[in-house]
């Protein structure tokens, strides 16, 4: 990643986003910050830079919510803890770290699927079980009959990801409280909250999303990349 930091001048995700001799202010369309409609950046050295979305000048005074902000830390980093997993996420996370067994057949979409379902609502933890015993009982029987006990395993921490992640009480379901660093999923822009083409300047310049303006490409659609060998990975 390209991180870089303050005034290093380094190209750098820091470097541009709180460079002091930038100042970036944006409109926002909605209370939680997620539809941005236009971003304009004030250099020091007197010029500036303007995207818009389509429409955004001339709907201004028809915005039901409209906020100006001027970019800080907590624009992206606005989960610093009490961070909260969509179901896709959570569910990679559970087959990496060995928690549910990548073997079985279509677990990660069934597992996103009945969490996706699950919003808090009296007897979820039950239907999660239900629902993930019938797919395989009626899709795989001999693998059921066969794995018993990793299915059932696999059931616990779908469930328990829902409990991690969901508390009715507290009015918290999937994506009540978004995270905005990183790619977009199932809830939230993330950096395409900006970074999608959708803001572009008056010459139809787009703010830009290519990988290379964070990330330093090692390797692209290689076979057997120098970087593996480098790294001692296979």
């Amino acid at each position: 990643m390209h991180i870089g930091g303050g005034k290093s001048g380094e190209k750098g995700i820091h470097s541009w986003h709180v460079d002091p001799d930038k100042r970036t202010t944006y409109v926002a369309a909605d209370p939680q910050r997620q539809e941005i409609v236009r971003v304009r950046v004030d250099k020091s050295d007197g010029t500036l830079e303007e995207f818009a979305a389509d429409g955004a000048a001339g709907a201004a005074g028809e915005q039901p919510y409209r906020e100006t902000r001027v970019m800080d830390c907590i624009d992206c980093h606005n989960r610093p803890t009490h961070t909260f997993q969509t179901p896709a996420e959570a569910m990679d996370k559970a087959l990496t770290w060995g928690r549910i067994d990548r073997a079985l057949p279509y677990v990660k979409k069934l597992g996103v699927e009945v969490l996706t379902e699950a919003k808090g609502n009296p007897g979820d933890l039950d239907k999660i079980a239900q629902r993930v015993r019938s797919y395989y009982q009626e899709n795989y029987a001999d693998r059921f009959a066969a794995d018993h006990d990793g299915m059932e395993a696999a059931i616990r921490e779908i469930q328990a990801i829902h409990n991690r992640n969901v508390f009715p009480d507290m009015k918290v379901t999937w994506g009540t409280y978004t995270m905005n660093i990183g790619h977009d999923d199932e809830v939230s822009k993330r950096c395409f909250r900006c970074h999608d083409d959708h803001l572009v300047d008056k010459e139809g310049k787009s703010i830009g999303q290519d990988c290379d303006a964070c990330h330093a490409v090692l390797a692209w659609d290689e076979e057997n990349p120098e970087v593996l060998q480098q790294l001692n990975l296979q």
